[in-house]
């Protein structure tokens, strides 16, 4: 009897033992919890900035409404070399169809391009698309607008940067489809130098580094689209006589 009495005792004593430390571990995980809640990872927080940022590109979009043709280009922050807003209106038109075209940094080496198209006096967002790994600032390009595609409508160039050694022009061409609405961009086209139009055809025109070879020439590459690339299909080098 004596020893059954002295097993209850000592479950007793255990059972207050186990419980106490539940306790302990249960209290110790709500003061973490609330820690975390109060110091959240400063990863997870949200960039006012960048929200300040596109709030301020959709007033100048509202802007825009109310012209035809409308142009706005600036550094959202002085301190930030690759943050630039710019919206463009009056260049791409169908019939009676007015589009416009926003351009914006995401990052240091990412921009996005949006198309939009005015319906009932507002804006509403037909495409966007994002161009990754720009070199230099993405906030350093110029835009050229021009038929590419031989559409009848304006595509654009996005030119980034120049060569060093000769003035060569780099950009991504974004092809406008009228028939869809939609950017198409050719992923090639920031490895072909000084994309242009001529005689209704895509052409590259470069010329050889004085002193490379015996004599100059001027080179004329032809380039055909094919599958949202840019496809050689001649090259021409004349030279100087």
């Amino acid at each position: 009897m004596r020893l059954l009495f002295c097993i209850f005792i000592i479950s007793l004593l255990l059972g207050s033992c186990n419980s106490g430390a539940t306790g302990d571990k249960i209290e110790l995980q709500i003061e973490n919890s609330e820690s975390q809640k109060s110091h959240p990872d400063a990863s997870m927080q949200p960039t006012d900035t960048f929200s300040i940022y596109l709030d301020t590109l959709n007033q100048i979009e509202q802007k825009s409404l109310n012209s035809e043709a409308f142009k706005f280009s600036q550094f959202y922050d002085s301190e930030n070399s690759h943050n630039l807003i710019y919206h463009e209106t009056g260049k791409i038109k169908i019939e009676d169809k007015q589009y416009g075209l926003s351009i914006f940094s995401i990052n240091d080496t990412t921009i996005s391009v949006k198309l939009l198209k005015k319906h009932l006096s507002k804006w509403i967002t037909c495409d966007s698309i994002n161009l990754y790994d720009i070199r230099f600032s993405p906030a350093m390009f110029n835009p050229v607008y021009s038929d590419f595609n031989q559409n009848s409508v304006n595509d654009i160039l996005l030119i980034f940067y120049q060569s060093m050694s000769v003035a060569y022009n780099y950009g991504y061409l974004v092809l406008f489809s009228k028939e869809t609405e939609k950017l198409i961009l050719l992923q090639n086209s920031i490895d072909i130098p000084n994309l242009e139009v001529l005689n209704k055809k895509i052409v590259s025109i470069t010329r050889n580094h004085p002193g490379h070879e015996p004599k100059e020439y001027t080179k004329t590459d032809e380039y055909e689209i094919s599958e949202n690339q840019l496809l050689l299909v001649n090259s021409n080098k004349k030279y100087k006589k």
